[in-house]
């Protein structure tokens, strides 16, 4: 009986709302969102893209559906390039500072190739020192042979037979132009978008300033500089092949490519010039 009397008590069937006791006779807003005082205080008065002058009237500070502007420094990354490396084999290391693919600031470290030759080969004989300068560059090792036996045969004012000049020749260009397929290069670089992205127009280099710098090879002849050795001083027996010599016309990366490209087709026209004319012989 006592709990039927607490249940009497009670108040009419209500709903508790923001802590207030609602009768149902009160329209109750369900579906109405009641927002809270303090909550939308900050939106009073709120612009859409306001502009600088209502910035400056508002009280609050402006309402942006969209983030401002970060200010972000750019911060680069500095990579270490060789000497262990397939394009660097040992004689180079640099230190490159990189703004995404920009090369900032490049810090050479040279000299990876200084062994004591010269201080070796002083105990030993002209054909003992002959294999070390395969050391020089393992990559290319008959034309560093090539132009240690080409000083020795002139301090000694000696003739080589012509069947080892011609010999020569062949085995230079050979171990040279051997790391590649001529074929294979044109088809996958020549015409490639990605390729040409990254060397059109990049590493532009002008004739005078690839004289003044003091470069040399295919670094000339890409700027527009008509220099070959083999044209102008000839040794042994490039006096004998017909061959053209490439040059570049823009002096940027491409055209060095392409004049590697056009040195190697020229190449073969000396490698068969010299099978076809090299005299016969035991060895």
């Amino acid at each position: 009986m006592a709990a039927l009397r607490a249940l009497g008590r009670l108040r009419a069937p209500s709903e508790v709302l923001a802590g207030r006791w609602l009768r149902l006779s009160q329209p109750v807003r369900e579906k109405q969102w009641q927002p809270d005082v303090e909550y939308m205080k900050p939106y009073s008065q709120a612009y859409l893209y306001p502009t600088p002058e209502e910035e400056k009237k508002m009280p609050l500070v402006p309402w942006h559906d969209k983030d401002p502007y970060a200010q972000k420094d750019v911060s680069t990354l500095t990579i270490n390039f060789g000497p262990q490396h397939p394009a660097a084999h040992g004689v180079l290391r640099l230190v490159m500072e990189l703004s995404g693919e920009s090369v900032k600031k490049c810090d050479p470290h040279i000299g990876l190739l200084h062994r004591g030759t010269e201080k070796l080969i002083e105990y030993k004989t002209y054909l003992q020192a002959l294999p070390y300068f395969d050391r020089l560059d393992y990559v290319s090792m008959m034309c560093k042979e090539q132009c240690y036996s080409l000083a020795v045969e002139k301090l000694l004012n000696i003739q080589p037979p012509i069947r080892a000049q011609w010999i020569r020749e062949p085995m230079t260009v050979i171990f040279f132009f051997s790391r590649c397929s001529l074929s294979r290069v044109l088809q996958m670089l020549t015409n490639n978008r990605i390729w040409k992205n990254r060397t059109v127009n990049i590493g532009v280099i002008s004739a005078e300033d690839a004289l003044n710098y003091g470069f040399s090879g295919v670094m000339l002849r890409g700027s527009g500089i008509h220099w070959d050795l083999r044209k102008s001083q000839p040794y042994d027996v490039y006096d004998q092949v017909e061959f053209d010599v490439p040059i570049g016309t823009n002096g940027d990366c491409y055209d060095r490519y392409l004049c590697r490209v056009e040195e190697m087709r020229q190449s073969l026209r000396i490698v068969l010039q010299c099978l076809n004319k090299m005299p016969e012989g035991i060895n």
